[in-house]
């Protein structure tokens, strides 16, 4: 691993974000920004009982969601669907989760 950095420590204890590269490709990693993937990422602007700072982590699952769409990054979310790998696209003014198929290049 060449380098990890901290993207974000949002409003609730739990939710980080990390950005993770090695030879040359990137994999961000984040924690409860996200809940859900149709609800959490196509309506970043709802609320979720645990965000301390509601305004701050709106605009948190905003700069994350730009972030993974403009820079096509691989994302891992452990809320996600099975294998809780993929990416963010923008879609209508909004985002959406395109999951990676849970086969292996052998």
């Amino acid at each position: 691993m060449s380098a990890i950095g901290r993207i974000e420590r949002s409003t609730a204890l739990l939710s980080m974000a990390f950005l993770v590269e090695s030879d040359g490709q990137q994999l961000l990693i984040w924690s409860d920004a996200f809940l859900h993937y149709v609800v959490s990422i196509q309506q970043p602007d709802w609320h979720a009982d645990f965000d301390d700072d509601r305004q701050q982590a709106v605009a948190t699952r905003k700069r994350l969601l730009k972030m993974a769409a403009e820079q096509r990054l691989l994302v891992a979310d452990h809320h996600m669907p099975f294998p809780g790998l993929g990416y963010i696209e923008s879609a209508n003014g909004s985002f959406r989760w395109l999951p990676v198929s849970y086969q292996l290049n052998v």
